[in-house]
C-alpha cells in the first residue's frame, strides 16, 4: 500500500511450497516461502508475514526508474539454490505468475495486473498460474 510492487510467484509443479518475491521501484525487496496454500490464508488472516519471511541472502534485483515516461523496470536474479535445495534436479516444470500492484497516490484502489488469467484479484490462486519448462 506504499506504492508500486512487482511480484514473482514460483512453485515446482506438483509441489505444495511456493515462493513470492517482491521488488519495488526503489529496489526494496521482500522474499517469502509459503509451505502450502493454507499458510497464505493464515498470513492473510493474521496480517503477519513472520511465518513466511525468508531472512538473509536471497535473490538479487536491480531497478531503473524512468519518470519522464512514467515507467520503471526491474531485473530479478533468483538463485536456483534458494528455491530448489536439490539444485534444480527435482523439477523441470514450475508454476509461475508475474504480478503487479500499483498503489498510485491519490487513487482509491490499486491497479493490479498479472501474467495469469486470474478470475478474481488474488495472486495466490495457483491453479491459474502458468507453467515454465526448464530444459
Amino acid at each position: 500500500m506504499l506504492g508500486d510492487t512487482f511480484e514473482i510467484f514460483l512453485r515446482p509443479k506438483g509441489g505444495e511450497a511456493y515462493f513470492e518475491f517482491h521488488i519495488a521501484p526503489n529496489n526494496l525487496r521482500l522474499q517469502m516461502r509459503f509451505p502450502n496454500a493454507e499458510a497464505a490464508a493464515r498470513v492473510a488472516r493474521s496480517q503477519s508475514l513472520n511465518e513466511v519471511i525468508v531472512e538473509g541472502e536471497g535473490f538479487l534485483s536491480k531497478t531503473w526508474v524512468k519518470p519522464e515516461i512514467h515507467r520503471w523496470f526491474a531485473l530479478a536474479q533468483i538463485p536456483r539454490r534458494l528455491i530448489d535445495p536439490n539444485d534444480g534436479l527435482s523439477a523441470s516444470q514450475w508454476a509461475f505468475s508475474f504480478c503487479r500492484y500499483d498503489y498510485t497516490r491519490g487513487q482509491k484502489a490499486p491497479v493490479i495486473s498479472s501474467t495469469s488469467a486470474h478470475t478474481r484479484p488474488n495472486f495466490h490462486r495457483q491453479d491459474e498460474w502458468g507453467i515454465l519448462q526448464f530444459e
